[in-house]
């Protein structure tokens, strides 16, 4: 979890990491959260955010598979604008990431997951052990 203020550079910082990291050993997928749907399961708003990007539909399932062994490092950028964006209560999603992570492990393809939010909405949120 990246935590900063408005205009911190969160986003700024997360475009430049997904830049630097070596490609044969890592798969940056970077998703703007005000882009997709706030109640959409995790691969879901991964796919949005691809679609977005690319104006073209991939599978989380086919990209994973495709990643040649390089370790998918998802971005997840802009929580708080799901949050204030839509209204809804998502405290539960960073639990939500944990358990997406648990079930990738499970299924041999491991993954990293990043949420960056502005801190005003830090205490909006659970934050897993």
């Amino acid at each position: 979890m990246i935590l900063g203020h408005p205009g911190a550079g969160k986003s700024k910082f997360t475009e430049m990491l997904a830049a630097q990291l070596p490609p044969e050993d890592f798969l940056p997928i970077r998703v703007e959260l005000r882009a997709v749907s706030p109640n959409a399961p995790l691969h879901v708003q991964i796919e949005d955010g691809l679609r977005a990007d690319l104006h073209a539909s991939v599978s989380w399932r086919e990209l994973a598979d495709d990643a040649d062994g390089a370790l998918p490092v998802i971005i997840l950028d802009g929580f708080d604008e799901l949050l204030q964006a839509t209204g809804v209560d998502r405290s539960d999603y960073l639990e939500r990431v944990q358990e997406f992570q648990q079930r990738q492990e499970a299924l041999g393809q491991p993954v990293v997951v990043i949420v960056t939010s502005r801190t005003l909405v830090a205490d909006r949120t659970r934050f897993p052990r």
